[in-house]
């Protein structure tokens, strides 16, 4: 379930050109390891949100700016 978005929202998120983007969990103790082992390979990682305990009360991706 996807919370409520601009369109303009939408299409960021659900553009197919998107959908090969790279996302990865990662525990927070093992943040700064996964960005050198990115860093080394020429690849910058962008911390985007964080995984929260479950709430059926609210959507499961909610969209901020």
């Amino acid at each position: 379930m996807i919370g409520e978005m601009t369109a303009r929202q939408r299409h960021l998120l659900c553009d197919p050109q998107t959908s090969g983007g790279l996302l990865l969990a990662v525990l927070p103790d093992a943040v700064e390891e996964a960005k050198a082992i990115a860093r080394s390979h020429n690849i910058d990682l962008i911390a985007i949100g964080e995984l929260t305990e479950p709430h059926s009360d609210r959507a499961l991706i909610e969209v901020i700016e």
